[in-house]
């Protein structure tokens, strides 16, 4: 029962496939938990540096001001001892320094696709008025909210059918 490698390769793309479908799409009460996992709120507790949900509709209301994210970062962001950020990743490279990620790390680039996101939502949108963060259902934009697990477990579904498939040939 041994399978073609053009066989594994397609498997492999479609595992791979529906990993990157269900983490993309991760939602708001994953990205706060995150957020906070990872230690983002040892700075982001609303005295040190803005609350998460502050940020959240803050970025949101960015996007009716600014024609992109790295504008908005540029104009409203200011660091300890003043620093300014040139741009958006910029800003999340020093972010994910400060609890000891880099911009690669699949949390990190969890949280900066959500807020790439609300940005845009923002751009569509205006911000919520009663200031709450958006709930699941609103910051995903109809997006696929299907957990990465469950992607995971999907692709491997298809994989093992298709590998029962081609084991019959």
């Amino acid at each position: 029962m041994k399978l073609p490698l053009s066989s594994l390769v397609v498997l492999a793309i479609i595992l791979g496939f529906f990993a990157i479908v269900g983490y993309g799409a991760a939602t708001a009460d994953e990205v706060r938990n995150t957020f906070t996992d990872i230690g983002c709120t040892g700075c982001h507790n609303g005295q040190t540096a803005i609350a998460y949900d502050d940020l959240v509709n803050k970025v949101r209301a960015w996007g009716s001001e600014y024609g992109t994210i790295d504008e908005a970062v540029k104009e409203e962001v200011t660091y300890f001892g003043g620093q300014k950020f040139n741009s958006f990743d910029e800003l999340m490279q020093t972010m994910a320094g400060n609890v000891g990620k880099t911009i690669d790390d699949p949390e990190i680039v969890q949280i900066k696709q959500f807020l790439q996101d609300q940005f845009a939502q923002g751009k569509q949108s205006p911000p919520p008025t009663n200031q709450e963060p958006a709930t699941s259902s609103e910051s995903e934009g109809g997006t696929n909210s299907t957990p990465f697990y469950a992607a995971v477990a999907l692709g491997v579904l298809v994989a093992v059918v298709l590998a029962a498939l081609f084991a019959r040939r």
